[in-house]
């Protein structure tokens, strides 16, 4: 069994231990896991936030641990249309 006792291969340890240190946020693999509250990391520790205007900035670089305004709310628009 590869992993150890724990059943854990390296792959998960790693995603566990990044999980950890950005407070509880994971890496999103697919479209499903990307619902309710995201964050959107371009690089370690600089996030996208939302200006009040309707406009989005990249933060400056800060600690571990994600703040408030860097928590965005993903919604899905679908537009339907008939063609006669």
């Amino acid at each position: 069994m590869e992993g150890g006792a724990s059943g854990k291969n390296e792959g998960d340890k790693i995603a566990e231990e990044d999980t950890v240190r950005h407070g509880g946020w994971w890496k999103a693999k697919s479209y499903e896991q990307m619902t309710g509250t995201v964050c959107i990391e371009f690089s370690m520790g600089m996030y996208v936030r939302a200006l009040d205007n309707g406009l989005f900035t990249l933060g400056a670089p800060h600690g571990e641990g994600i703040q408030y305004q860097y928590i965005l709310y993903i919604i899905y628009i679908f537009f339907f249309t008939s063609s006669s």
